[in-house]
């Protein structure tokens, strides 16, 4: 009978997002208003926040409309109550800029490069399902290619195979049967005994 792991799972570190507050270049006040903005640089799933007093707007422009600020209106508008946040659920570059009239020509419109990210390979090293293989020990990606038995030097499936040793990757061509040096599946061929290359 398989025996039943409590499996603690980090929801954060798949959702943990970083909030940006749009902010004028030479200055630390977030603020959308009239100046100047460099490029904002985010991650996939980040926030970018939009933040004014007075009546602004914020609209989703194509980079012609935002290099010319022509026909800012016709875009989709996203927003006009302060504070407006977006959330940048796609990889790209994204323009956006205010329609009220003159506006955009004084400064208020700026490009958001979304980068794809990098998602956590796997949650902390306490969360452990036997039922799915594992690609890294204490939280360090061994090797994403193939699957593990241990975590941290925990057993968590001794039927499946690992490419480490307490951390260290001995030859991941072949699978183990032992973890820093306790036998975990006689059954299978190892290539190591307590990180030395048998």
């Amino acid at each position: 009978m398989r025996p039943v792991l409590f499996i603690l799972l980090t929801v954060a570190s798949f959702c943990e997002s970083a909030t940006h507050d749009v902010t004028p270049t030479g200055t630390s006040f977030p603020e959308w208003t009239f100046g100047s903005y460099d490029t904002l640089f985010v991650d996939k799933g980040d926030n970018v926040v939009f933040s004014w007093s007075g009546t602004h707007n914020v609209h989703l422009v194509s980079a012609a409309a935002s290099t010319s600020c022509q026909n800012i209106a016709t875009f989709p508008s996203l927003s006009s109550v302060s504070p407006y946040v977006w959330q940048a659920s796609a990889a790209g570059t994204f323009y956006f800029a205010c329609s009220q009239p003159g506006h955009c020509a004084a400064g208020m419109h700026i490009q958001v490069e979304v980068r794809e990210g990098t998602p956590p390979a796997n949650t902390t090293s306490n969360v452990v399902d036997p039922g799915l293989p594992s690609n890294n020990t204490n939280g360090t990606v061994v090797d994403p290619g193939l699957p593990s038995n241990n975590t941290n030097g925990t057993v968590v499936n001794p039927g499946l195979p690992s490419n480490n040793t307490n951390g260290t990757v001995v030859n991941p061509g072949l699978p183990s049967n032992n973890t820093n040096g306790t036998v975990v599946d006689p059954g299978l061929p190892s290539n190591n005994t307590n990180g030395t290359v048998v």
